[in-house]
């Protein structure tokens, strides 16, 4: 088994795409720095992270790929999903190969796509079901927890939504956010008070009228609901369950997250 050590990063990856091709080695595995290899490796090459390295790397993938195959390659990085990087690899070696990136009988580039439509369909989740919450400090708070890493892929949709306020965006589950201070964005790690399985900030944490605020909202959401029209699955279908703890308006009934109330039936409740 040929095995990579990598920096765990996307321009990591690159470098490590970098090396498998100057020594004409398709690695069977890429272990991150500082975790231990496994037991089965045969050969192991490290593949530090370098900056140029990877900028000729994506200066040649530019070249030879289409801009929808490029953001199938960052998508798929995004994914976490196990076995991705190696995807990514074993992906560009069939394109180099002679592969159209448009062959999807090949089934690393079928699996490539797959894998970018999986976080695609998140990003879209989450510009969709994102809640901000005002502070006392006049900032707006969000929490997010993302199946996929895609809170660097919403950035730009939410600066130019609410380019005129203050807000952090931060993802619960990668512990690190984003804070748009009216000007440009910046990476923070600081975690605000929060309710991890609500998202919801704590009561002196947020600005005055904010929670009378979402009790409007709640109670607008339940009087225009029809109960006798609820349609749970469908429903779960367009917004999935585990994004309702994190809603305003799905904080109803906080046991069963159901916005037409508790009077569904269990096998109808059935999480998604």
């Amino acid at each position: 088994m040929i095995v990579f050590v990598y920096e765990q990063s996307f321009e990591g990856l690159l470098s490590a795409v970098f090396e498998a091709f100057r020594l004409r080695l398709t690695p069977d595995a890429l272990c991150p720095e500082g975790e231990r290899p496994p037991l089965l490796a045969t050969e192991i090459h490290r593949a530090p992270g370098d900056p140029e390295k990877s900028a000729r790397v994506w200066a040649g993938l530019e070249k030879k790929l289409s801009g929808l195959a490029l953001k199938q390659i960052l998508y798929a990085w995004l994914s976490e999903e196990p076995g991705a990087a190696e995807l990514v690899i074993r992906y560009l070696r069939a394109v180099y190969s002679g592969t159209a990136e448009t062959d999807f009988a090949h089934p690393d580039v079928m699996a490539l796509r797959r894998t970018a439509f999986k976080v695609s369909r998140e990003k879209e989740h989450l510009r969709q079901f994102l809640r901000f919450q005002k502070t006392r400090a006049g900032v707006y708070f969000a929490a997010v927890v993302p199946r996929c890493n895609v809170l660097p892929l919403v950035l730009g949709h939410f600066a130019d939504r609410f380019a005129d306020q203050q807000w952090i965006i931060y993802d619960l589950n990668r512990q690190y956010g984003y804070y748009y201070d009216l000007e440009s964005l910046r990476e923070t790690d600081r975690r605000p008070p929060v309710d991890p399985a609500s998202g919801r900030l704590a009561e002196e944490e947020l600005a005055g009228g904010e929670a009378l605020l979402q009790e409007a909202w709640r109670a607008y959401f339940k009087s225009v609901s029809i109960a006798q029209r609820a349609n749970p699955r469908l429903q779960r279908q367009f917004m999935p369950r585990r994004f309702w703890p994190y809603l305003t308006e799905t904080q109803l009934f906080p046991l069963t997250g159901a916005p037409y109330g508790n009077d569904l039936e269990p096998d109808r409740l059935a999480v998604n």
